[in-house]
């Protein structure tokens, strides 16, 4: 029997650190990341499958980069001298924005060695993204024909305008796997405030007494990170302005570790969340307890740094100083990752007898989850021939029998089969972050002689 499946492995290394405050024990693998051929690099985003995004200097400007088993790809540019990536999620799918041939700064979705240009807003003429969920809806924001930035949503092809609070300016910094969307805009009174927006509605999350808040991440619980102004001042006497989270309708002030300010910047489905302070010190946040990463990066250069992305795992990126004062993008790996692996899944493949000279058009796929998992959130299946994926066509649920049907194109899955006794895996993801795995079993011949 042949057996076809993913293997990745990933070792990277550089040293272990280790890091105690208060009841948190933490032990990392510090990577640096190495440029695309100057001397900085920023690492902004890592998906679960540890793909990392961000930007790095080259000979020539600046380039958006994919990050991947110890490879920095260029991800080049609309046209213009430079890029900037922003976000990705667990397909690989890649946003940010880049450089037109015209000059224009407009947003980018990158798939498959292939960067496209999102649109801009009726009248506008450009748009940044920001971030993008694993369904492949994209937030950001675009110019208006008034010159006003609005935060935007890109869903299947189409640009719609979020609105603001009332002002002039609006910008969409998250989305989740619901749909939920995290951002700041101006009110009427021209304060900037956190927002969430969801089924067309934007509402203000409201601030501490400083009456000042911005939203940044957002996970699939929908605990919301962000920062925002009080109406405390610290021992010189400066106002307070903390990083925070809302969650259940509650803001909660997270401690500050030196100066007066922080950003929470991103925060993971178990609800761990990374940032940094006004003294460019990066910290994690988890269950009431702040995590210090200070420490990570003295065996390396020296402060500033950032803790810019954290993933289900716990990994971390962000960027540093060098010994040279040059920024560059780093990796911290926990030596003893959060456990998230795949729940099994019963799979069952028609037909079970696959002629390869057959001119059928689909492979169907029955797939029915562990009980206490709901096969509505299923947003995602594949079969995974070698290291190819094969993305289902269409997906249906049945929520009665608990069971989803997914299509894929026979030919697609065919060109890749050799006859013989077949062992196939069929990969998927839940709307939580939730992954599944499982396999069957099929006859491949070929009665015409391929």
């Amino acid at each position: 029997m042949k057996k076809l499946a993913l293997l990745t492995v990933l070792v990277s290394s550089c040293f272990v650190l280790s890091s105690h405050q208060g009841a948190l024990s933490y032990n990392y693998t510090f990577y640096v990341l190495d440029t695309l051929g100057g001397n900085f690099s920023t690492a902004n985003d890592i998906n679960n499958l540890n793909q990392v995004v961000g930007s790095s200097y080259t000979s020539y400007g600046t380039h958006a980069f994919l990050w991947e088993n110890g490879t920095m790809h260029d991800l080049g540019t609309l046209g213009g001298i430079e890029s900037w990536a922003a976000g990705i999620n667990s397909r690989g799918q890649v946003v940010g924005h880049s450089e037109t041939s015209a000059g224009n700064i407009r947003g980018f979705i990158w798939e498959n060695g292939v960067m496209t240009e999102l649109s801009t807003l009726p009248g506008g003429t450009e748009s940044r993204a920001s971030a993008i969920n694993g369904l492949g809806q994209i937030v950001g924001r675009a110019n208006t024909s008034t010159g006003e930035w609005h935060a935007v949503l890109w869903d299947n092809n189409n640009i719609i305008d979020l609105g603001t609070l009332g002002g002039v300016f609006s910008q969409a910094n998250d989305i989740n796997n619901l749909g939920q969307i995290v951002g700041t805009s101006k009110n009427s009174n021209g304060l900037d405030r956190a927002f969430l927006w969801e089924n067309g509605t934007m509402t203000d999350l409201g601030a501490f007494g400083g009456n000042i808040s911005w939203a940044m991440c957002i996970n699939y619980s929908g605990i919301i990170g962000g920062r925002s102004r009080t109406d405390k001042r610290d021992a010189f006497g400066r106002i307070t302005t903390p990083a925070c989270i809302w969650q259940d309708g509650t803001m909660i002030e997270l401690p500050l570790i030196q100066k007066n300010w922080a950003w929470a910047l991103d925060i993971n489905k178990w609800g761990q969340v990374v940032g940094y302070d006004g003294g460019m010190e990066a910290f994690m946040w988890w269950n009431g307890e702040m995590h210090h990463l200070e420490n990570e990066v003295y065996s390396f250069g020296r402060d500033p740094w950032h803790a810019n992305g954290i993933n289900a795992a716990g990994t971390i990126v962000g960027f540093c100083m060098d010994r040279y004062g040059h920024e560059r993008g780093y990796i911290l790996w926990p030596v003893v990752p959060i456990p998230n692996p795949p729940i099994t899944a019963e799979v069952d493949i028609e037909p079970n007898t696959l002629n390869l000279s057959s001119k059928g058009k689909w492979i169907t796929c029955y797939i029915q989850l562990p009980e206490n998992f709901d096969v509505a959130d299923i947003f995602y299946c594949a079969i995974l021939i070698g290291d190819v994926e094969i993305k289902a066509d269409r997906l249906w649920i049945d929520e009665v029998k608990q069971y989803a049907t997914a299509k894929l194109c026979r030919e697609d899955v065919q060109d890749l089969l050799d006859p013989g006794e077949v062992e196939l895996t069929v990969v998927g993801e839940l709307l939580d972050e939730t992954t599944f795995e499982g396999t069957a079993t099929i006859s491949v011949i070929d009665k015409g002689g391929k």
